[in-house]
């Protein structure tokens, strides 16, 4: 279906696509860190996408969001009367 993602480079998706809430995951192993739940869950959902996760996901989110922000205010500070 889609040509230009069959490469060497990654993988082949699988053809099941499995959903799962970040609060399902937490369930399923509430003594991990959440990397190692989303190991963990790979394991058994060889291709899932993870709903639910909130903001800001990590702390990296939240940094670049700030200077984001930053630049924002800048650009309106320079364009305001």
């Amino acid at each position: 279906m889609f040509p230009q993602l069959k490469t060497d480079k990654y993988p082949n998706l699988p053809n099941k696509l499995t959903f799962l809430h970040a609060e399902d995951i937490l369930d399923m192993y509430p003594d991990l860190p959440r990397k190692a739940r989303e190991t963990e869950v790979l394991k058994k959902y060889p291709a899932i996408f993870i709903y639910g996760i909130g903001y800001p996901h990590e702390l990296r989110a939240l940094t670049m969001t700030t200077g984001l922000l930053k630049q924002n205010q800048k650009m309106t500070d320079q364009c305001t009367v």
